[in-house]
């Protein structure tokens, strides 16, 4: 007798389309504090380095090599890390997704492209880097500080690469849930960091070279740090190894989810540098205040970009699993705790506001303004972690095309024009610029909060995520069950 019944209706059926079981908000809440713990942190241990070179640049007795420092920053963020920073989060997409349907070889598949992803854009990267001092007096910048400026991306350029393959290799930990050691080694790379700038700049007296092959040092030590530990580690070996002709099979699959991310990364903070340029329109006084407010947005942002990647790992997990309810209630729950979060980082920022400026300067007008301008920051701040959080659903799905357009059309379409229309032609100033940048994240956290509730189908993706993560085994497993059943 011929049978049509679905050829794996005990998993992909089952899990993905009538899940009915009732999971534990606790555990959840658990999981989701046990991976966002050591991710914040590291992620702040991780804007050490920067601020280390800016501290030693500054002990040089000239304030144009802290000028230089951070211009030279400044560039390779734009030209490079941004660039390979969100090429790398396709990883923690991916293997998430992978590692959610328990298919690990093809996360570490999914690792070694995203390492020659990585190899492959660094190459144009390279010759870019050379073009730090033609870029910044193109823009007015001080000549002295450019010329300073490309001298200290020199040695960054290397520095760079070997970033960008430990955040391959961090973002593969993450997705896997194994990102402690990432929050030891940034811990200890602050302090021996902070040893190497000490004789490279201090005692060697290398000047404004120290600072960036110090940081040379740094990231060549975390990254065989880091690879060494994945190598041997046991439960590592599985998922963690050289690449092989498969990795570089079909490089476009990973590219697809790739450059929207890198895209989704580098427009966001984009716009963050056209606030500075906006502001600097306003004069040398308002522009140094935007530079400091932006400055904060990036220290206290770690909360919820954290948030953001544990919530793209735990809903790539739960939708490899064929587990879509299970991912929604994992983005209402991160969600949630990310507002409660920023709220209580917003209130101390406005509480303590006078502290917290008085680390980035001591000039009395620098103060006033940025302490007057700080209660719209901690605003900006909140609705932008709603963003945020609603940002890691949409990776966790692998949705970062969607992402790209509603950002580009809040902010370029939206926020930015409102910024100016409010700065200059009602003459709001610094105020009219944030409000005008607060409506462009709120925009964009409708438009992602709308398709995430309402339009996405979440069960379709799951069944199509499952299908792509597939071991070669249990295809052919379905595919002789179909036989048989055909045949009986």
């Amino acid at each position: 007798m011929l049978k049509l019944d679905p050829p794996n209706r005990s998993s992909d059926q089952r899990l993905a389309f009538k899940e009915s079981k009732v999971y534990d908000r606790w555990e959840m809440s658990k999981n989701i504090l046990y991976l966002a713990l050591p991710i914040i942190v590291g992620q702040v241990f991780g804007l050490f380095v920067e601020m280390l070179n800016l501290v030693f640049a500054g002990r040089l007795g000239d304030p144009i090599y802290v000028a230089a420092v951070g211009l030279g920053n400044m560039y390779a963020n734009v030209t490079c890390l941004l660039i390979i920073f969100g090429l790398n989060t396709a990883i923690a997409t991916l293997c998430s997704q992978a590692y959610g349907s328990g298919n690990l070889h093809l996360v570490g598949v999914y690792l070694n492209k995203g390492r020659i992803a990585n190899v492959l854009f660094f190459i144009p990267i390279f010759g870019i880097m050379f073009l730090c001092e033609p870029f910044l007096t193109i823009i007015g910048m001080d000549p002295q500080a450019s010329k300073l400026a490309q001298q200290y991306t020199y040695g960054m350029v290397c520095a760079l690469f070997f970033q960008g393959q430990f955040d391959a290799i961090r973002q593969y930990l993450n997705a896997i849930k194994q990102s402690e050691v990432i929050t030891y080694i940034m811990i200890a790379s602050s302090i021996y960091h902070c040893i190497i700038l000490y004789i490279l700049v201090d005692y060697l007296d290398w000047g404004i070279y120290g600072c960036s092959w110090g940081t040379l040092i740094t990231y060549v030590v975390n990254t065989l740090i880091l690879s060494v530990y994945c190598m041997r580690k046991e439960s590592l070996k599985e998922s963690f190894f050289f690449p092989t002709k498969e990795c570089f099979e079909n490089m476009w699959d990973y590219f697809k989810i790739g450059i929207p991310s890198s895209a989704m990364i580098s427009i966001e903070w984009w716009s963050f540098e056209l606030q500075a340029v906006m502001s600097s329109y306003l004069g040398i006084l308002y522009g140094g205040s935007m530079v400091i407010m932006i400055n904060t947005l990036v220290m206290t942002s770690m909360v919820p970009y954290g948030a953001s990647i544990v919530a793209a790992v735990l809903i790539g997990n739960s939708l490899g699993e064929g587990k879509p309810q299970k991912a929604v209630l994992y983005l209402k729950l991160v969600t949630g705790y990310t507002l409660f979060s920023t709220a209580v980082v917003g209130g101390l920022l406005l509480l303590l506001r006078n502290q917290v400026a008085q680390l980035f300067t001591n000039q009395q007008d620098l103060l006033t303004v940025v302490t007057a301008n700080y209660p719209y920051t901690a605003l900006f701040l909140f609705l932008h972690s709603f963003a945020l959080a609603m940002s890691g659903g949409l990776r966790g799905l692998g949705k970062q095309g969607l992402a790209i357009s509603c950002m580009f059309v809040a902010f370029f379409l939206f926020g930015h024009p409102l910024s100016a229309l409010f700065c200059f032609y009602f003459k709001l100033g610094l105020p009219g610029i944030t409000m005008g940048f607060t409506c462009g994240s709120l925009a964009v956290s409708i438009m992602y909060f709308v398709y995430l509730m309402f339009i996405c189908n979440w069960s379709q993706i799951s069944k199509k995520i499952r299908q792509q993560m597939k071991k070669p085994e249990e295809s052919y497993v379905n595919n002789a069950s179909l036989k048989e059943k055909l045949l009986e």
